[in-house]
């Protein structure tokens, strides 16, 4: 595969202009409401920033023209809890019930940021939730959602077809040598088509995957993170442990990316991973990719990614 003559598969880093006038805004803004929020977490892209609420892109924050614009998918901003959610139709035409217009439906800004987000709760699925919680409970995270073909442009595309194309976690791992950034592909231990096979699962050939673009564009990615760790230091308001983490990359002098992603099978205990259903399906995986790159937890809270 050879290297892109213009624009990257893996380009990352917003400009210093957009930095300052982000930190320009007030500290009750909504964009601090969001940067701070202990369960969204703010991804960097190129020139782009999205910020993720169990995979679910909550806002694609722009700087374009001298103003901050922030987008976001319309779905999020229905009402999630009405009185009655049905509708009556006379002569075929609905009529709206009064308790329904004005703010009793939408949500008209990111004021009702919790409501956003349990607008959001119906379309996140086990997978993403869990990732979710792993990104919540460990700080060293740098990244989530990473797009992994050039033909897939839209970070925030709501095509879940195009979402197996994206791996989901990259965090940050201190090692005697170097600091290195890891990815993880996370599956649920009942996606069967993912994860079971006579002969060899799916799943790994999709990771093995990974791994030939990871090689192919390390050099990039190494100089995206760079960028990104730069731009999460400088941004004000982001949470202490996730600061501490960017300014460890951006003063690192061995920072690197790692070809071999991990897969975390989610909520996979230990008397099923060796039981007799799942018992042969895991040793497969352990044959395909190692056992030291499988990580499976009953629970989202006993994962570390260290």
């Amino acid at each position: 595969m050879s290297e892109p003559t213009t624009k990257g598969l893996f380009d990352r880093g917003i400009s210093e202009g957009f930095v300052q006038a982000l930190n320009a805004l007030p500290n009750d803004s909504w964009w601090r409401r969001l940067l701070g929020h202990e369960k969204i977490f703010v991804a960097i892209r190129d020139e782009k920033l999205n910020a993720y609420y169990k995979g679910c892109s909550l806002a694609e924050i722009a700087f374009e023209n001298g103003e901050i614009t922030a987008r976001t998918h319309y779905k999020y901003l229905i009402r999630p809890v009405v009185a009655s959610p049905y509708l009556t139709a006379v002569d075929g035409k609905f009529s709206f019930p009064d308790e329904w217009r004005g703010d009793h439906v939408f949500s008209p800004s990111f004021d009702h940021l919790d409501q956003i987000m349990r607008a959001a709760d119906r379309f996140a699925g086990k997978e993403k939730s869990f990732v979710g919680t792993i990104v919540k409970n460990n700080p060293n995270t740098l990244d989530v959602e990473i797009a992994m073909t050039a033909a897939f442009v839209e970070e925030d595309s709501e095509d879940e077809t195009l979402s197996a194309l994206r791996i989901d976690i990259a965090a940050l791992v201190e090692r005697e040598d170097a600091l290195e950034l890891m990815m993880y592909e996370a599956k649920d231990f009942t996606n069967r088509k993912s994860l079971r096979s006579s002969t060899e699962a799916p799943v790994i050939g999709q990771v093995q995957g990974y791994e030939a673009i990871l090689a192919d564009y390390n050099d990039q990615l190494v100089r995206s993170y760079r960028q990104v760790a730069e731009n999460l230091a400088s941004l004000v308001g982001i949470p202490e442990p996730r600061a501490k983490w960017a300014a460890k990359v951006a003063r690192a002098k061995n920072f690197r990316v790692s070809n071999l992603p991990t897969l975390i099978i989610c909520g996979l205990d230990e008397d099923q991973k060796r039981g007799k259903h799942w018992g042969r399906h895991y040793e497969r995986l352990e044959q395909g990719l190692g056992a030291h790159r499988i990580i499976a937890r009953g629970s989202a809270d006993g994962v570390r990614l260290t």
